[in-house]
């Protein structure tokens, strides 16, 4: 329970973070950003739907990591502390998980940058969609 906690706090001190930066960019815009608003959407920015569903995305993601993170931690436990098997072998089985644990280690990434790279490949697959849906309703209307 205390990961959801702890996932839910993340979020809420990452939207604090983004709505402040929000504020700074607008008080510091206001001129192009009424010249882009005639324009159109601006270029970047994502509709508020999708901005919600990456939300999500980082929630869901971070609650993964936590999870991952308690059930890797409970079978590092019940190996090394498996009472049926001799102390020498508990020290093996602790040797090997440290020798798997440097491995993931070398090879592996940030919690962070996984996430970005989630992120990207949504956003890019929500831009898709959108472009698709824009060419079967200009198709539409031209028929």
């Amino acid at each position: 329970m205390y990961g959801i906690y702890r996932v839910s706090k993340d979020v809420e001190k990452k939207e604090k973070r983004k709505k402040i930066a929000k504020e700074k960019r607008e008080k510091s815009s206001e001129a192009t950003e009424e010249s882009e608003e005639a324009a159109g959407e601006k270029e970047g920015e994502l509709p508020p739907d999708q901005e919600i569903f990456l939300k999500m995305i980082d929630t869901f993601f971070s609650m993964s990591v936590i999870d991952i993170e308690s059930t890797l931690r409970k079978a590092c436990r019940k190996v090394c502390m498996d009472a049926s098997v001799s102390k020498e072998d508990r020290v093996k089985r602790a040797k090997g998980l440290e020798f798997i644990g440097v491995i993931y280690k070398k090879h592996g990434s940030k919690t962070s940058e996984g996430l970005n790279v989630l992120k990207d490949k949504m956003k890019g697959e929500m831009q898709q969609a959108q472009a698709q849906q824009e060419a079967a309703r200009q198709y539409n209307n031209s028929n």
